[in-house]
């Protein structure tokens, strides 16, 4: 930044004014995020995601609950339930539908209807399929198969001809996968083939929402397109010093996210809230 404004104006600005010209818009922002955090609560539809975060040169975590108009993101230590508990805790109350990785602590969102992302499946069977796995190259099909009747605007029921093909590559993959391996103690490793096996029978429905139900995505690469910028950020600056500093980025990355997403002139509005017009969405 004080490169670019030497640049522009021939005057480097020096990194205390920078930094408090950041706090000033945090603070400015707040009520901002505010109205962010409870217009998607009050969405359809959330997709859910975080990403490892170096705050004070400890792993942390980056969280976001995002969709096509709304971006919220918020820093924790944790990457589980608690940090959902700490920063979030109005999620669990919410009954639309989640979009996740199947990462655990989304399972505890007991009000809500799980959707999990066919893109990391797909990444998943592709591997077994280089391994020779006959059923995960059905399964591969299937979901390709379904989402391009999704894309045609064509739905199905749970007693379609797919359902039923779902639940014959399931059976399938159970009699193809390997038994566990008994070990002398704890309990007996799971191939990679099996585990994946197992989740597709026990999250049958959250794996195929999205061909059943009109409005659902197929994938959560929408979550994972608003944290990119900020895994950008730390390859360059390696690391955040400060929680404060992780909090302020966190804050105004969904202010900044949210206005571009809704066709808000992001410097303009940034202005005004700056000279201290409150800013509402419509």
């Amino acid at each position: 930044m004080s490169e670019l404004f030497e640049d522009l104006f021939g005057y480097a600005v020096n990194s205390g004014t920078i930094q408090s010209a950041l706090e000033r818009a945090y603070k400015k922002m707040a009520h901002v995020a505010e109205q962010i955090k409870t217009r998607a609560l009050q969405s359809d539809c959330l997709h859910l995601d975080e990403t490892g975060f170096q705050i004070a040169k400890k792993r942390n975590w980056l969280h976001v609950m995002s969709n096509a108009d709304w971006t919220f993101l918020y820093p924790a230590s944790s990457r589980g339930k608690q940090a959902i508990k700490d920063n979030l805790p109005q999620l669990y109350d919410y009954t639309g539908s989640v979009v996740h990785d199947c990462w655990s602590s989304y399972w505890s969102l007991h009000l809500a209807a799980h959707v999990l992302c066919n893109c990391h499946l797909l990444r998943e069977l592709q591997a077994q399929i280089e391994q020779g796995s006959k059923w995960a190259r059905r399964m591969h099909r299937l979901l390709m198969k379904l989402y391009q009747k999704q894309l045609n605007g064509e739905l199905i029921s749970p007693k379609s001809s797919q359902w039923r093909t779902y639940k014959n590559i399931c059976n399938a993959a159970l009699k193809e996968e390997p038994e566990p391996e008994k070990r002398s103690r704890g309990r007996p490793k799971k191939s990679k083939g099996l585990n994946l096996a197992q989740r597709f029978i026990k999250h049958q429905v959250p794996v195929l929402r999205f061909a059943m139900e009109p409005g659902i995505p197929f994938t959560n690469n929408q979550a994972e397109r608003d944290i990119r910028p900020a895994k950008g950020k730390l390859k360059i600056a390696g690391c955040f010093r400060t929680w404060k500093g992780a909090h302020r980025y966190a804050r105004i990355l969904s202010v900044f996210s949210t206005w571009r997403k809704q066709n808000y002139h992001i410097f303009k509005e940034l202005k005004a809230i700056l000279n201290g017009n409150e800013f509402s969405f419509a």
